[in-house]
């Protein structure tokens, strides 16, 4: 199983996050494995812009759903998503200023962290509100 491979944990039983939630993983990976195939720094500052470009996506839609269901703590959410994408600009920022051609692991260790405390940790608690929301 690779790095960034669909697991079921990730699972927060909202179909259109989960499809989001999988469109990311697919870009991550993809990512690695521009990275790992030593592709030239402009293919792999577009697999990181395409990366960006859907994680603002996603946030957006996100945000939009924590707003439908009243989610009480989506301005702090909205913060987290903020600081998310500064910190994914800050290594964009850092592997166009270098020599190097792959992004570091420090990268890559980002983007799973991400993965782990932020769609385990912080989306289960609006998952929980839309699942209740749905049922009732």
């Amino acid at each position: 199983m690779g790095m960034f491979d669909w697991d079921p944990a990730y699972d927060i039983g909202v179909t259109s996050m989960n499809r989001e939630h999988q469109v990311l993983l697919q870009l991550m990976a993809k990512l690695q494995a521009v990275c790992d195939a030593g592709a030239p720094k402009a293919a792999v500052l577009t697999a990181v812009d395409a990366l960006a470009a859907f994680t603002v996506t996603h946030f957006r839609d996100e945000e939009a759903l924590m707003e439908r269901i009243g989610f009480a703590d989506r301005k702090l959410h909205g913060i987290i998503h903020k600081q998310l994408l500064e910190k994914l600009d800050e290594h964009k920022r850092a592997f166009v200023a270098s020599r190097d051609t792959v992004l570091a692991p420090a990268f890559f260790q980002f983007l799973k962290g991400w993965l782990k405390s932020h769609i385990l940790g912080v989306d289960t608690k609006y998952a929980t509100i839309a699942r209740q929301q749905k049922s009732a």
